[in-house]
């Protein structure tokens, strides 16, 4: 360290929390992989979870860290609410992998809790272990320790006296509430409580001191000078926070008390909902604090990356201390999706053959589409550019999306993405208009809608507009309820106001669309059934070819036909019973889950829950769904008439495809500290706005949101109530063949729509099955896959068949129901 400001090259580390899930824990070591080439830190740090709640996984990620990426490991180790035995076990477990580097930390209290208490005969602060360590294991191991250049959390206090009441010192640590004017600051007494302490842990044998977060450089600066006055001597590394989204900023420093200059805060506040200006923001903030800490002489600095990297790289970048990873970056996302595509193989050949049969086959394209970004998609996506048209993409969920692809895929100009990191209910469908009003605000003419969410754009923009926002109709049934359309409906509002014919003329000029899930196939029929449809639609969901290929599974096919065809039925049953284990951090033995339908996502997911220990119970309204499943020896209970035992459930989970399957009154009704989610694409089955209007919104983690109720008891709504099968928890990729049997029917659906455009064979009002032609050709390409060969009608068969030799063979009324 150079306190004089000479010249020093400066190392970099890194901080990571552990993912709740296996999928998380895969793609954080991916990251730390991408991280480790560009960046090539000094040392990462994994955190310890309150209680020891992270212990295997912040063990396992230390080792990885070290043994996968040869990585010097620095584990965060927490004292409070442990007992010495579990302390004994990681320190064990540390020497034996060869870890050399802890971080000795209080630690905070345990989920749920305000407060943390000293286990018996247990540790009741830092300095305790620090002397424990020391004792027990002598110089072994390197130790970090916390510095708090605003002062503890513990000690920063209301002062109201005002302004006028602080000292000259505590004029450069206090903040001011912006909301309530609230003025808290560390007094200079607990300060230099807080200095001696510190000096305490150093003289204990901590080498080196990593600070809390700070977003005044001053801050840092006046806090390093009181340690050196102090006679503290190890090296004090300034730790930048990442700022990543304007919600976890403010949890953040809302939580930790910490100063936040003004001109940083109103440029967030302005730029709020728009992630990506808040991570420009963010880039640009960073650099600027991290060139005066580098100017002053600090020997590194440390990251709290929140598991992301496109911060910490940007600020890196700026400060010239890696190279310019876009070129990699790119080169890796175009390996992704080219091995994405080798695991395609049917694809491929529907795009090899595509551009065979016509030139240039979607030149003059304008396609949005709603998909899930990840790299299968992505390789449609890029195909569709390659086949002339324009693309404008966004994610079609407000969770689960692969950004490195997102980034990536982007930089083509004929590529537009609309998505963004810790996507909210608003940025998604900010998002999702944008993405169909381009910059000529021509519109599409193409749309791909897997979710049916860009048709309630259209088709309720074109009612605000014939409404003028005056008439108030009520909610559309065919939404479904939640706070999703009262915020859809203020941008429509908005919109109207700036342009009153937008969505008309978007309409008018759209000559086809596609739609690719149950729920999505469900909202156009009600349409077309009232009328109100005003596009032509292409059901990609009824097609045979890829309903055989989800079949399979129910078949219980061969290991190698599961690996290839068990989609999302597969992730469900596999990785459900887990991912709610991830995300409640509990133990799912002897846990009553409350299946809400018993089709087949409600059947995947009763076995799921089974297999991880806990106890199944199913609601029905369908009598034949009922008994299959008592027969398959789950208990079928009823709202009305089994009341008391279906409201002792632990976690309430809903698979129906129904709007208000779950009421703020069945909430109420529901014990302390019950969970509750959706696994439909309905974003209504849950009453997410009744619950938001009768309850105070206590906690928000990763995917969990912690409402206390009227009745003081507590229920946790996963995933913000929609889709929890296509969160972070369980990834969206489908397995690769069933993928590439989707994506060809897509392909070959949107080929279909552009070349009869003019032909008036799809016409506006109208929901059409895929042509029967289109599932034998997708079919057709993927047999190869087998090995399989075809045999051939000849002259004298068709004539007799009356069917054409190169197809289709069989008539829409046949079911193929004895393939599946």
């Amino acid at each position: 360290e150079n306190g004089n400001g000479g010249k020093i090259h400066p190392f970099v580390s890194l901080e990571f929390f552990p993912p709740r899930t296996n999928d998380g824990e895969k793609n954080l070591n991916e990251r730390i992989g991408r991280l480790k080439e560009n960046v090539n830190p000094l040392f990462v740090d994994f955190t310890w979870g309150a209680d020891g709640s992270t212990a295997d996984s912040t063990l396992d990620l230390t080792v990885q860290a070290k043994n996968v990426h040869n990585l010097i490991p620095n584990m965060h180790l927490t004292c409070t609410n442990m007992p010495k035995s579990k302390i004994d076990t990681a320190l064990s477990e540390c020497k034996k992998n060869g870890i050399q580097n802890i971080v000795a930390l209080r630690g905070d209290p345990p989920a749920g809790e305000s407060h943390w208490e000293a286990s018996e005969n247990g540790f009741s602060c830092a300095l305790d272990l620090i002397r424990y360590i020391k004792k027990n294991h002598d110089d072994y191991f390197c130790l970090s320790v916390a510095g708090y250049p605003e002062g503890h959390p513990d000690k920063i206090k209301s002062r109201p006296e005002g302004i006028d009441s602080l000292s000259a010192s505590e004029m450069t640590r206090y903040n001011l509430s912006r909301e309530t004017g609230e003025i808290t600051v560390c007094s200079d007494q607990d300060w230099n409580e807080e200095l001696n302490y510190l000096k305490g842990k150093c003289e204990a044998g901590a080498d080196l001191i990593i600070t809390q977060m700070f977003f005044d450089v001053e801050v840092f600066k006046n806090f390093r000078v009181a340690c050196r006055n102090n006679g503290i001597k190890v090296p004090i590394i300034p730790g930048i926070m990442c700022i990543n989204s304007f919600s976890s900023f403010e949890r953040m420093t809302n939580f930790c008390k910490t100063r936040v200059p003004e001109e940083l805060f109103r440029a967030l506040e302005a730029a709020k909902g728009d992630d990506a200006a808040i991570k420009s923001i963010g880039i640009d903030h960073g650099t600027n604090i991290c060139k005066t800490l580098l100017e002053i002489g600090v020997p590194g600095l440390h990251f709290y990356t929140l598991n992301l990297e496109i911060v910490p790289l940007g600020i890196l970048k700026n400060l010239h201390l890696i190279k310019n990873v876009d070129s990699e970056a790119d080169g890796k996302v175009s390996k992704i999706i080219r091995a994405s595509l080798e695991d395609m193989p049917g694809l491929v050949n529907c795009l090899k053959e595509i551009p065979a049969l016509h030139s240039n086959p979607f030149e003059g394209a304008k396609i949005t589409a709603s998909l899930y970004i990840n790299a299968q998609n992505a390789a449609l996506i890029k195909a569709l550019r390659s086949f002339g048209a324009e693309v404008r993409w966004c994610n079609s969920a407000v969770l689960g999306m692969d950004m490195c692809v997102a980034e990536g895929i982007g930089k083509d100009e004929k590529i537009k993405i609309f998505a963004c990191e810790d996507q909210n209910l608003k940025t998604y469908w900010k998002n999702s208009i944008e993405a169909l009003v381009w910059e000529d605000k021509s519109g599409p003419n193409l749309v791909i809608d897997e979710c049916g969410d860009l048709s309630v754009i259209l088709h309720e923009g074109v009612k605000v507009e014939e409404t003028d926002c005056e008439e108030k109709s009520g909610e559309p049934k065919w939404i479904g309820n939640g706070p999703d359309f009262k915020i859809l409906n203020e941008m429509l509002c908005d919109n109207m106001a700036k342009e009153p014919q937008c969505w008309h003329r978007i309409t008018r000029r759209i000559q086809g669309l596609t739609v690719g899930t149950i729920s999505a196939a469900h909202k156009m029929l009600r349409l077309e059934g009232s009328g109100s449809l005003r596009l032509a639609v292409i059901n990609t969901r009824d097609s045979i070819t890829r309903s055989l290929a989800r079949a399979h599974l129910q078949n219980e096919p061969s290991a190698e036909g599961k690996k290839m065809f068990s989609g999302r039925l597969h992730r469900v049953r596999s990785t459900l019973g887990e991912s709610l284990a991830a995300l409640l951090n509990v133990e799912m033995k002897g846990k009553i889950v409350l299946v809400y339908g018993y089709g087949d996502v409600g059947s995947a997911c009763a076995s799921s829950i089974t297999a991880a220990g806990g106890v199944a119970k199913i609601i029905e309204i369908d009598p034949i769904c009922a008994l299959r499943a008592s027969m398959d020896g789950y208990k079928v209970v009823s709202t009305e008439e089994n009341r008391m035992e279906v409201f002792e459930a632990d976690i309430y989970l809903s698979a129906t495809g129904v709007k208000d399957t779950i009421t703020v009154n069945h909430i109420t009704s529901m014990k302390d500290q019950a969970a509750i989610a959706s696994i439909s694409h309905l974003n209504g089955e849950v009453d997410v706005a009744g619950l938001e209007e009768i309850a105070i919104l206590e906690e928000k983690r990763d995917f969990c949101s912690v409402y206390q109720l009227p009745n003081k008891n507590k229920v946790t709504l996963i995933s913000e109530g929609r889709l929890l099968d296509l969160s972070d928890q369980m990834g969206a990729a489908e397995p690769n063949i069933l993928a590439s049997v989707s994506l060809s029917i897509e392909a070959l659906a949107l080929l279909e729509l552009w070349r009869e455009r003019f032909s008036g064979r799809y016409t506006r009002g109208t929901v059409f099955s895929v042509p029967r032609l289109i599932d034998e050709s997708v079919a057709r390409l993927h047999l190869p896959v087998y090995g399989a060969k075809l045999s051939h009608l000849t002259k004298d068969q068709s004539n007799y068949m009356k069917v054409d030799p190169e197809g289709p063979f069989k008539p829409y009324a046949y079911s193929y129901t004895g393939s599946f």
